[in-house]
């Protein structure tokens, strides 16, 4: 791992599944029609951020629901990629835009879910269109036939688990409220990509309104503590009685997969900070890495040190309360460790969960301090990771590659 830090400090990559609603009476048919051609991967020694295309954008249909019906929800998984940024997506069905998701300034990957409910039988012809910033497109269409009926009264659906989902969005595509997902499925916080979850279904009434997920609230709090975080922490408490106190690994690295979306230093993309010494066609600037992590994974000690902070974010000022895919408290990091070691302190942003406390000492890598997240001013499930030297950012992955 520390050598593919190496070989690409600023990768993007975002690697997630589709979904399938099933019902056993009723088959349906999802079918490609047309694709674009897909980028070749750089070699391992070519850094993605000088990689340029004149292709693209291209844009991925992830598994389409293997059963439509009738009235149900069928969420239709569009991922959209360019290297020099994107402009716009919007997705059409016939003439009519059905489907417009938020466009960042600088972003390059957009994945995002159409809640498409089908109102009628039939074969359905969706387009997604993609504009990147240079002015380039691409289109990609997709057919999607829908069986007949929807069940009478309230009856359970399944969903397959897929990579990438959290409960949380699950509820929110399925149109069904997460408190009411979490007394179907006790086991929630345990979710693994495979496993079928049990989605209450209530037919609509003649006239009722759409569902809205934000009337619904947020998660209960500490959701993500228990079971599975948990269970983490009770398989350390084990180890330990057994063997003493022990890091949960040995690696500086903090994550279990190096997945790293978003790198360090002067970018084209928007990050909230505007660089110093950055090019004008590269005006941000970013003061950390940002590993892209499944929700309530452990988090670990790049190094050892003293905890001075532990908890929400007190400094800042950003509210994110109304960004999509940040949880509670919407603040800032969020939910955030930080370690000083000497002159270096190390931060963990939008983290979920918490497993230490102000004033509890390291003696180095892989200690458990918290469990992944998106608390905070974030957009999905991320660790974001900083590295300062007498209080000023330098690449965490020079310090994780030290030896």
């Amino acid at each position: 791992m520390i050598s593919y830090l190496k070989q690409n400090p600023v990768v993007a990559s975002f690697l997630v599944g589709g979904a399938a609603v099933v019902i056993a009476t009723v088959v349906a048919v999802a079918v490609i029609i047309s694709g674009g051609e897909k980028e070749s991967t750089p070699p391992a020694n070519q850094q993605a951020n000088v990689v340029t295309t004149t292709e693209g954008p291209f844009i991925t249909l992830e598994t389409p629901p293997s059963t439509v019906d009738v009235g149900i929800a069928a969420p239709l998984r569009i991922r959209v990629e360019d290297s020099q940024g994107i402009s716009s997506v919007s997705v059409t069905l016939g003439d009519e835009v059905v489907w417009r998701p938020e466009v960042l300034e600088g972003q390059k990957t957009i994945y995002t879910t159409y809640p498409w409910i089908p109102e009628a039988t039939g074969e359905f012809s969706f387009v997604v269109n993609a504009e990147s910033v240079d002015g380039r497109s691409a289109s990609e269409g997709f057919a999607v036939t829908s069986g007949c009926c929807p069940p009478e009264g309230n009856v359970n659906l399944g969903y397959t688990v897929q990579p990438g989902d959290d409960p949380v969005s699950i509820a929110a595509q399925l149109g069904v409220c997460f408190n009411e997902l979490l007394v179907a499925n006790p086991g929630l916080a345990k979710i693994q990509p495979g496993d079928i979850l049990t989605i209450p279904y209530h037919p609509k009434d003649e006239g009722e309104e759409e569902f809205n997920p934000d009337e619904c609230g947020d998660a209960p709090d500490g959701f993500f503590d228990d079971p599975a975080i948990q269970e983490i922490v009770q398989q350390v408490a084990e180890s330990e009685a057994t063997n003493g106190p022990q890091p949960y690994r040995s690696s500086r690295i903090p994550v279990e997969t190096v997945d790293i979306t978003r790198g360090f230093g002067c970018a084209e993309y928007y990050t909230g900070y505007r660089g110093t010494n950055c090019p004008d066609n590269m005006p941000w600037f970013h003061t950390g890495i940002d590993f892209s992590i499944r929700q309530g994974s452990p988090i670990t000690t790049v190094d050892g040190g003293t905890v001075t902070h532990a908890g929400p974010d007190t400094t800042s000022n950003a509210d994110c309360s109304t960004t999509r895919g940040s949880q509670p408290p919407h603040n800032g990091y969020g939910r955030h460790v930080r370690i000083q070691l000497g002159d270096y302190m190390f931060l963990y942003g939008h983290l979920s969960g918490l497993n230490t406390a102000e004033g509890r000492e390291y003696d180095g890598p892989g200690w458990i301090i918290g469990y992944a997240g998106s608390t905070g001013c974030s957009t999905g499930s991320h660790l974001h990771l900083e590295v300062r030297l007498d209080n000023k950012p330098i690449d965490p992955a020079t310090y994780i590659n030290a030896e």
